[in-house]
């Protein structure tokens, strides 16, 4: 089989060539909604385009501020309306998205339009005067409308987990990330998006007919390649260590590796408690976090019953662990430190404490998921739902760690075999430092940035599939 000309190989012969790496400035948007997870990958994009003498938009929601830098040409513009804020504090609602019904549906739909409204409009109107929007993962059902109101705008979509369709590989909102045969996944494909618009065509139509756009009788793809002809460039930020690149993708439809946040002008001065815990014994601790999932999809009760699980769980397995609660509510009860279990309660940036570590546990999400991978840790998911359960899959696959619990499931005893086998498994502890080793030679930003800025000039020409 012919050898692929990815998208991470052209950048290469770019670098390698002074002249093709001046590109004229551009003005750039990202919109990255949702956790902190979320952000921080498209915001290691956005600063070295910046660096790159480009000015970048940067839309995100307020309480992630505090990571910005202060960058000439970097610009923030806020996202007021939070989906997180919303669940955690509307009880209702938070049990409605956590225990889905179809009794439920209006109601989510009804809580959740404010939000889509404002995405809708910053969207909009961050793009008026832009050469080029990425679209990530999160706005893309608000995003392709601007497409629409400027057909001179360029665009990149941009995601952190496998969204393209692919024979190869089961729709990342599922259990399971493969099927028995390949002509189920393009089934399932074919059921996820027609299903996947349906969540979204009300509130978006709506959206749509007060700007004066008709409405969207297809999918979402169907509309998109009716008013693009030619292809969107498409890069998925994505580990080929846990997903091969599938062969069926289109040229203009790639796998860059994952985007690391830049550690540099992020020092980080730790709590001596923490040091101390750390330094206190020859066992590694593993760590257990679930960032903003605690307190946007556990009630009060189920928050306090699952850290006391995770406590019992790893007392039980002899293994020391370092529990994150920073994203928890008020209403969480204090847990005491004592020297097998150390609680932090504020940020600690993953560059600073995964290397002193043995594994992780956590909720899945993509940008934690590679961060622990990056160091070589062996890791255990506790989906709830989205890709999570995917990424949970793909860890099992590979060897990378125990078989995934979903969160609700989580028992002392399962909990405790899975924490056991975590740290003492050679197999796991193998695998991850291979994948490790991988991780550190890439960086996605490197081919990310120069395809967009031949996008954003005109320059990009999906290179042609090999012939098989």
């Amino acid at each position: 089989m012919a050898e692929i000309d990815t998208v991470e190989k052209r950048s290469k012969k770019k670098r390698s060539d002074k002249a093709s790496s001046k590109t004229s400035p551009s003005i750039i948007f990202i919109p990255a909604i949702g956790t902190l997870g979320d952000v921080l990958p498209y915001l290691s994009v956005a600063e070295r385009l910046v660096k790159h003498g480009h000015i970048v938009r940067f839309a995100m929601h307020a309480r992630h501020k505090h990571i910005l830098k202060s960058l000439p040409g970097l610009e923030w513009v806020e996202i007021k309306s939070d989906l997180e804020g919303l669940l955690a504090s509307d009880p209702e609602i938070k049990a409605a998205v956590a225990n889905p019904s179809p009794f439920s549906g209006s109601k989510i739909q009804d809580a959740f339009f404010p939000l889509q409204q404002e995405w809708f409009q910053v969207i909009n109107n961050g793009t008026k005067d832009a050469n080029l929007l990425v679209i990530t993962g999160t706005t893309l059902p608000f995003a392709f409308s601007a497409l629409e109101l400027n057909p001179n705008l360029k665009a990149v979509c941009l995601f952190l987990a496998p969204q393209t369709p692919s024979a190869e590989y089961a729709p990342i909102i599922g259990s399971s990330s493969t099927s028995w045969f390949n002509w189920v996944n393009k089934i399932k494909w074919a059921f996820f998006d027609k299903m996947y618009w349906k969540m979204f065509a009300g509130p978006v139509n709506k959206l749509r007919r007060a700007i004066h756009l008709s409405e969207v009788k297809t999918s979402m793809s169907d509309h998109l390649a009716a008013i693009r002809p030619h292809p969107i460039l498409t890069l998925t930020a994505y580990s080929t260590e846990l997903l091969p690149r599938p062969a069926d993708w289109p040229s203009h439809i790639d796998m860059i590796p994952p985007l690391f946040p830049d550690p540099e002008n992020r020092a980080y001065d730790a709590p001596k408690e923490l040091i101390s815990f750390l330094e206190a014994e020859e066992q590694k601790p593993i760590y257990i976090g679930i960032g903003s999932m605690m307190f946007t999809m556990l009630g009060e009760s189920e928050q306090e019953q699952t850290i006391r699980t995770w406590i019992a769980g790893t007392k039980a397995a002899g293994v020391r662990a370092i529990i994150n609660l920073s994203g928890t509510g008020k209403s969480i009860p204090e847990f005491q430190s004592d020297k097998d279990i150390f609680v932090i309660t504020s940020f600690v940036p993953h560059h600073w404490l995964f290397p002193k570590l043995a594994g992780v546990v956590h909720h899945g999400g993509a940008g934690t998921l590679h961060a622990g991978l990056a160091y070589g840790l062996p890791t255990l998911i506790l989906p709830f739902g989205a890709d999570q359960p995917f990424n949970g899959d793909r860890v099992k696959i590979q060897k990378l760690g125990p078989a995934p619990i979903p969160i609700r499931s989580v028992t002392v005893s399962n909990f405790s075999s899975a924490v056991g086998a975590l740290v003492n498994d050679t197999a796991f502890r193998q695998n991850a430092g291979r994948v490790s080793q991988q991780l550190l030679r890439e960086d996605g930003v490197c081919p990310g940035v120069p395809a967009i800025e031949e996008t954003s000039n005109n320059n990009y020409i999906p290179a042609p599939l090999p012939v098989i």
